[in-house]
């Protein structure tokens, strides 16, 4: 078994690996996830920052889970002392290492006296070309996401019991003589005493000035149409305070003993409405970390199968051009040829990673979706290839973070299609409609058959088709485009065929 090389700083042929080995490191230390490298059996060969501060911060003895010691080794100590969590994850640990399975991850608990915080952990295989050498470990803090969750969930208990306690007015309103008649709850949600008999325009005094029209118009129409009420506006109480309401009534139609009438219930929302919004907030953080989560998994995957694929092959053929040097000039020379290509490829992908860590999407859309899809093309679209972009719909009308995250999908898509498709044409359209987003990148390139996986979600095939010969075992780009647009409620539809082209079409809803 050929071993994972070291990555330390110790200088190579021309510099060349010294200086990739320099970059992987830089790149994995700026990540805020804690990760180690393990070989077969569970021994650790590399560690970034984040997880040298973790391990001091929990007071760990260095030699326990530093370089060179065994991780397996230090879970089955800790699984032993009582730690369930250690002990699943030494058993899942072991699952990948053996090759049962590609990658195991679980949430934990680490709480302390003084705070609560979770870690989602993760193993993934380590592989020189079909044979496993180790394992990526890492350890996320999802804690903001887990009290994004938790808020969710409380301020939804919350509005439930609201709505049970809240009190209903009742109010019924003659045209005919333009009275008001209410109850002791519909007056004080107007602010008036319960006693009070309002007339029409008494009432819309009590309705703050920017929703009286609206409301005026709306009964007008109940009225002229004979036909429902209904209406949420604002009312500034006596005291200063604002209140919101909802009102709904009905057209009820007059007889010999009684007028034409519109007869109603009202209803004080307002800690509905404030409910709502911390909702809307909650889901908003929940997004935003879980995102954070996702683009760190993204940017851990492309470490392990682009990068470190491509310093396993510089290590091997250093190793050849040092065995052959003697004996095969020529063949000496050509491994170290091969190596410089892939110490290239190496550099040229982690400095696409540091490149993406420095430029997040929030930059990138800050003037606006479609003017980020028109620079991204400006960007990425090589010479000879005719790119076309359509833009439809209300862009104001999409949140900040859907904005980000659908960019990022449509982003990866035409790389790939730059990258990979050959093809002399990209068209980019985004339309907002119906409370959508749908957003689609289509090429005129090589394709693919969807036969070849008919759940849609492909692997070893759909890698070689859409990410290109030597593109990465799972599918790097499409499991990040699928992780970014589950985040988003959404959907994500891949449609190709040979010869004919790719289309990916991304869809999130405005609100969740």
């Amino acid at each position: 078994m050929v071993p994972i090389p070291a990555y330390d700083d110790e200088e190579e042929e021309g510099g060349a690996l010294s200086e990739a080995n320099r970059i992987v490191r830089a790149t994995l230390d700026s990540l805020s996830a804690q990760i180690a490298l393990v070989d077969a059996s569970g021994e650790i060969f590399l560690t970034n920052e984040a997880w040298k501060r973790l391990a001091r911060a929990n007071g760990t003895p260095p030699h326990e889970v530093s370089e060179g010691a065994n991780y397996l080794d230090v879970c089955d100590a800790a699984g032993s002392a009582g730690s369930e969590e250690a002990a699943a994850f030494a058993d899942g640990l072991r699952s990948v290492l053996d090759g049962r399975i590609e990658e195991f991850a679980m949430e934990y608990p680490c709480h302390s006296p003084t705070e609560k915080r979770w870690f989602v952990a993760r193993a993934t295989r380590f592989l020189a070309g079909d044979v496993a050498e180790g394992a990526v470990v890492a350890h996320e803090d999802i804690t903001e996401r887990k009290l994004a969750e938790e808020t969710l969930h409380e301020s939804e208990e919350r509005l439930r019991l609201a709505a049970e306690a809240a009190r209903l007015g009742h109010w019924e309103f003659v045209p005919e003589t333009g009275e008001l008649h209410g109850d002791g709850a519909f007056n004080a949600h107007h602010g008036a005493p319960p006693d009070a008999r309002l007339d029409l325009e008494g009432f819309l005094r009590a309705v703050h000035p920017d929703g009286r029209g609206a409301v005026r118009r709306r009964l007008a129409a109940a009225l002229e149409q004979r036909d429902g009420y209904g209406a949420q506006y604002r009312v500034a109480l006596p005291d200063g305070a604002i209140r919101w309401v909802y009102s709904r009534g009905r057209f009820v139609e007059g007889t010999g003993s009684g007028p034409d009438r519109l007869v109603g219930v009202a209803l004080d929302v307002t800690a509905r409405r404030e409910l709502e919004g911390e909702r809307e907030r909650a889901r908003a953080r929940g997004l935003a970390a879980r995102a954070e989560e996702a683009e760190r998994g993204r940017i851990s995957r492309e470490l392990h199968d682009r990068v470190a694929h491509d310093m396993v092959v510089a290590h091997q053929s250093l190793q050849l051009h040092a065995a052959y040097a003697p004996s095969d000039p020529p063949r000496a020379a050509e491994k170290l040829e091969q190596a410089a290509e892939a110490t290239k490829a190496a550099l040229d992908q982690t400095r696409d990673l540091s490149a993406q860590l420095a430029r997040p999407g929030a930059r990138e859309t800050r003037h606006g979706l479609g003017a980020a899809l028109r620079d991204l093309l400006a960007a990425h679209a090589p010479p000879g290839v005719e790119t076309a972009l359509s833009v439809a719909g209300d862009e104001s009308s999409v949140p900040t973070k859907v904005g980000e995250q659908a960019y990022l999908v449509m982003r990866e898509a035409v790389r790939n299609a730059v990258a990979h498709s050959g093809c002399s044409r990209i068209g980019v359209s985004l339309e907002i409609r119906d409370g959508e987003l749908v957003g689609r990148v289509e090429d005129d390139g090589a394709g693919f058959d969807p036969r070849d996986d008919p759940d849609g979600r492909r692997g070893d095939g759909w890698a070689a088709a859409f990410g290109g010969e030597g593109a990465p075992r799972a599918g790097v780009g499409l499991g990040s485009m699928r992780e970014r647009t589950g985040l988003l409620g959404g959907r994500l539809d891949i449609h190709s065929e040979p010869g004919r082209g790719t289309a990916v079409e991304v869809r999130a809803p405005l609100e969740g």
